[in-house]
């Protein structure tokens, strides 16, 4: 217990003084160095890394006391001539390192083909980069029925509005109204061969609407699978929705989805379940935000319980490359709300 208050200790002392480090005047004259350097149309560097503390106050949190490396990632990207654009992103701390392959052509203003590894289309929250996520991690809907990164194809587009409308980080606001649309087909099993002769498919469709202070962007989604694994066989079905809203200083999000998981032989079918509800509000704009978020995963087996929490957060960017993150998370169990199997997560994160 007293290495738990130490590091609660260091953590408030390290709270109270990141205020000290905002960037206030002067401007950011290396910041821009750097971006004039590794920034071109044709080739961009990015890299984003994050280093994760938790602090769990009791011993039976669901986590456990420590660091770890969540992610170092850096890759290419850029545009070419006659509509033609390519993504490589690598994977620093997990095995294969490729993480990302994407070559794209833009053969109409409203229409984009994407061939490649790279993230499908199904939860807003999945599809956000992780340096742009509002909390430390996912929320575990996302995390437990969106499909990860896959091998695949895609089509995508935006219908109207002035610039890029449809991206779930996109904060541009006074650009008018967009139907934003993704299908695309994927091998379904990560970023590796089929398994079987059929194929993932999914859709993302919905509407962007801005205006002179705020953005609201409403999205249904869905997939369908016939996964042929060691955890899994069967037909696998996912579908939902999301909606961000993002007016002056506050920000609204929630989103969820739903699961039918059939097996092939005996078993019952599965229909797991969960959403979340995210209320931000931006204290100094681009240096400061409190969150809160209530976030609850069903996974509809006996081998799993129910899982709601409440996450308190606080975001801090002493400068636009650098994020510091801090979770409180509350369990909320049916028969005892508030547990005290509550913790704190902490993240440090670069990103360019």
């Amino acid at each position: 217990m007293s290495s738990r208050l130490v590091a609660l200790c260091i953590v408030s002392m390290l709270m109270g003084s990141l205020p000290l480090f905002a960037q206030t005047d002067g401007g950011t004259p290396l910041q821009d160095q750097l971006r004039a350097a590794v920034k071109r149309d044709a080739l961009s560097v990015m890299m984003v890394s994050s280093v994760i503390g938790d602090l769990p106050f009791d011993g039976d949190a669901p986590i456990e006391p420590g660091f770890s490396m969540r992610a170092s990632r850096v890759g290419i990207r850029g545009r070419l001539d006659n509509g033609f654009s390519y993504l490589l992103l690598t994977e620093l701390v997990r095995s294969p390192a490729l993480f990302g392959l994407v070559m794209s052509y833009q053969f109409h203003p409203a229409a984009t083909v994407d061939v490649g590894i790279f993230k499908t289309p199904v939860s807003a929250e999945f599809m956000t980069t992780l340096a742009r996520i509002p909390m430390v991690r996912r929320s575990q809907v996302s995390l437990r029925l969106a499909r990860q990164r896959q091998l695949g194809m895609q089509l995508k587009g935006q219908l109207g509005g002035q610039g890029r409308l449809c991206r779930p980080e996109s904060r541009q606001v006074g650009a008018g109204t967009a139907l934003c649309y993704w299908a695309g087909f994927f091998n379904g099993t990560d970023i590796n061969p089929n398994d079987n002769d059929k194929f993932m498919v999914l859709g993302r469709a919905g509407l962007v609407h801005t205006w002179r202070q705020g953005r609201l962007a409403l999205m249904a989604n869905g997939f369908a699978t016939e996964d042929d694994g060691e955890r899994f066989t069967g037909d696998r079905r996912v579908y939902g929705g999301d909606l961000l809203l993002y007016h002056g200083r506050w920000m609204a999000y929630a989103e969820g989805l739903m699961g039918s998981f059939d097996p092939v032989g005996p078993g019952p079918v599965q229909e797991p379940y969960g959403y979340q509800g995210t209320l931000g509000y931006m204290i100094v704009p681009r240096r400061h935000q409190v969150l809160a978020r209530w976030d609850t995963y069903f996974p509809d087996s006996p081998a799993e319980e129910d899982t709601q929490f409440i996450v308190l957060g606080y975001t801090f960017w002493p400068i636009s490359m650098y994020t510091f993150q801090l979770n409180y998370f509350i369990p909320m169990h049916a028969d005892e709300p508030f547990s005290d199997q509550q913790s704190v997560s902490i993240k440090f994160q670069i990103d360019f």
